[in-house]
Formats: C-alpha cells, structure tokens, sequence
C-alpha cells in the first residue's frame, strides 16, 4: 500500500522482510516485546516500510 509516497507494510511483508513467521510478530505484538511501532488504519495494522529498513539496518551482523 502506498499512501503519499510512503510505503506501508502488512503483516506477511514485514514477516519475509525480517525473516519472521507472522505468528512470532503477532506474540510479540500481544506482550509488547516487538521492536517497530505499528501503524493502525482501522482494523489494519501496517508498518513503515522506511522505518523497518532503518531497524534491519541496526541490527548488528
């Protein structure tokens, strides 16, 4: 989803960007342990698409 040139995520994208079964994400969502802050449109939760490349970016290697 694009929205004025800012390019969202769903779950299942993020989930292969990071390498990450959605389900994990969803837990760790629940408990509040997930490192990205959603986006919530309506019912929809999305994520940055620049703010997750920022957070694959710092994670040490």
């Amino acid at each position: 989803m694009k929205t004025n040139n800012l390019h969202l995520l769903d779950l299942k994208d993020l989930a292969q960007r990071l390498g990450l079964a959605p389900q994990t994400i969803r837990n760790q969502l629940c408990s509040g342990t997930f490192p990205l802050p959603p986006r919530r449109l309506g019912r929809a939760i999305r994520w940055r698409s620049d703010e997750v490349d920022k957070f694959i970016r710092s994670l040490p290697t």
